[in-house]
């Protein structure tokens, strides 16, 4: 989402928005002195970040969260001091987002009950051998 120029958030203003990914970015306009927004994802606690760019020359990125799951969130940001000049949003998906991490956690755990199911076998196997030779004798 691109704001087609530069929108400028002063003390006290806030923006909400509704996203799908696994990760989600700021994009600023250069400025040395940026100031400090606060966010929060999905209700979360509220956490502070330092807009201010060393090289004001380049366009900065301020990461509010990333290695999330792949599914509905929304973002809350407040300026906090100073001012946000916002050029966008990025959302990120990336190729192992959620899906993918709740693909292989079922696969650790189909392969940790296989894993179970195997030494329960050899377990109860190896007692019925050993009763088996108690009786015998």
């Amino acid at each position: 989402m691109t704001t087609e120029g530069y929108r400028t958030g002063k003390v006290g203003d806030t923006l909400s928005f509704d996203f799908r990914g696994d990760a989600v970015e700021l994009a600023l306009a250069p400025k040395v002195y940026g100031g400090f927004v606060e966010a929060r994802l999905d209700n979360g606690a509220w956490r502070e970040f330092d807009l201010r760019a060393t090289d004001p020359s380049v366009q900065q990125r301020v990461t509010l969260a990333e290695n999330l799951w792949d599914t509905a969130h929304r973002a809350e940001i407040r300026v906090k001091q100073g001012e946000l000049r916002l050029d966008g949003v990025v959302v990120k998906q990336s190729a192992i987002g959620g899906r993918h991490i709740a693909a292989f956690a079922a696969l650790g755990m189909t392969l940790l009950a296989l894993l179970g199911m195997g030494a329960l076998w050899f377990w109860s196997r190896r007692r019925a051998m050993r009763f088996a030779g108690v009786a015998a004798q």
